[in-house]
């Protein structure tokens, strides 16, 4: 029991510090942020949707890009 209470906190400190040492990539000061309304970029709920915005569902740990710009509204110049 205490070996999980020392894990547990180990964890968070390891994240907390990892938290703490990233850096924004890009400079804020150039952007605005835009307000866009709610949309749904994938759906992995199996409707019917084939091709990459529908299933397969995600598996753990697998990686699955999603193109974001250009779509819901979303201008194909916008940066994070």
């Amino acid at each position: 029991m205490r070996s999980r209470l020392v894990l547990s906190v180990f964890a968070l400190g390891l994240c907390a510090a990892v938290a703490a040492a990233q850096e924004p990539a890009v400079s804020a000061s150039n952007l605005e942020f835009v307000a866009i309304s709610p949309c749904r970029l994938a759906d992995t709920r199996g409707n019917g949707f084939i091709g990459p915005f529908g299933p397969p569902s995600l598996l753990p740990l697998a990686a699955r890009v999603f193109p974001v710009a250009g779509n819901c509204g979303i201008p194909v110049t916008a940066q994070v």
